[in-house]
């Protein structure tokens, strides 16, 4: 068994690529993929450490390129949608940079709930006090103070925000998955009506 594992197979649109959150499985996909419709094949990419003898990868760079690997060696479609929640994103993301330096079209590229690297890195202590600034120092009610962006306006030209109000570990259950799953059906149709002009 290779990374990329069907997780519906039946449809005529381009297939949707979902790359693993951190556990590194793609079950939790699964609510997800039943609410898209009947006509969207997905594939998922399970992490090689959870592959029988399957050494886990150091580097997302590396990672990426493994999945690469594989998708390059399937009959998928050359206009590739990705999409990825949580560190699934991260990874969808760099997947998306390699194919396009391998001179391949990426259609779509679907961060779900997934904050910029450089967002996620900084200190907590250090966020909690300039928030606690930015706030004193504001004259905005108390209320929603986050960038919905999740800081991939900085790093993405155009970036298109859907709201969905629920915990991040909720996002994939139901009944949020529907929301989500109306939302992601929208923006993928867009997307895949504008990849074939």
């Amino acid at each position: 068994m290779g990374c990329m594992v069907p997780l519906k197979t039946s449809g005529d649109r381009p297939p949707l690529l979902l790359f693993h959150p951190t556990p590194g499985d793609v079950m939790g996909y699964g609510n997800l993929v039943c609410h898209l419709g009947n006509d969207q094949p997905c594939y998922g990419f399970v992490a090689r450490g959870l592959l029988k003898d399957g050494e886990c990868h150091m580097l997302i760079e590396d990672m990426a390129e493994y999945y690469i690997e594989e998708l390059l060696t399937n009959q998928i479609p050359e206009s590739y949608f990705l999409a990825g929640w949580c560190y699934g994103g991260i990874v969808a993301l760099e997947a998306a940079q390699q194919l396009r330096a391998r001179g391949k079209k990426v259609a779509y590229l679907g961060m779900i709930d997934t904050m910029a690297s450089a967002i996620r890195t900084r200190k907590v202590k250090q966020r909690i006090v300039e928030l606690k600034n930015a706030f004193l120092s504001s004259q905005v009610p108390p209320g929603h103070l986050r960038n919905d962006t999740g800081g991939w306006d900085v790093a993405a030209g155009e970036v298109d925000v859907y709201n969905i109000d629920c915990r991040h570990e909720d996002i994939l259950k139901e009944p949020v998955v529907t929301d989500l799953a109306e939302k992601l059906v929208e923006s993928l149709a867009r997307h895949q009506r504008q990849s074939h002009q």
